[in-house]
């Protein structure tokens, strides 16, 4: 196409459509990237707390059959009573896995203290109410609280 003699193209027109087209596209796949970080962030952070509930879960489960067992073979007549007496008696504080959890049973309270850690520096503390039906000792989930700090 003839241009006329009175326009003139100015020299670096070109370079700086292309330096304005390139930033976009720069744009465009840093915010894509970041929108992939965010989602790798959140998956990581929701398979640890996954992690962390099935670690109580199994504290949980071993710790209570534990102490089932105990009573078990230990307490033949199955009331409230005597469960509650043997259990201040003669429960100690029963750990496993590396001191990661415990069993308890406090007389103040008349119930079963779980002691779990959920990270490095706090730990919860689960409540259950002991209950006999027919001879068949349940535990009846009561309250968490959540601390700082190591396990007494």
């Amino acid at each position: 196409m003839h241009r006329g003699q009175r326009t003139k193209l100015k020299k670096g027109y070109i370079l700086v459509d292309t330096l304005i087209i390139g930033l976009i596209a720069m744009i465009i796949a840093l915010f894509c990237y970041s929108l992939v970080l965010q989602e790798l962030k959140y998956n990581t952070s929701f398979y640890s707390y996954t992690k962390v509930n099935v670690d109580v879960q199994n504290y949980k489960e071993i710790l209570l059959t534990k102490v089932n067992d105990n009573i078990n073979a230990n307490v033949m007549d199955r009331s409230l009573n005597n469960i509650k007496n043997y259990l201040s008696c003669n429960l100690t504080t029963i750990y496993i896995t590396n001191n990661k959890a415990s069993i308890s049973y406090s007389t103040l309270k008349s119930c079963l203290i779980l002691k779990s850690y959920f990270d490095e520096s706090h730990h919860r503390e689960d409540f259950f109410d002991i209950i006999v039906e027919s001879g068949t000792v349940k535990y009846v989930y009561k309250s968490t609280n959540y601390e700082s700090g190591a396990m007494e």
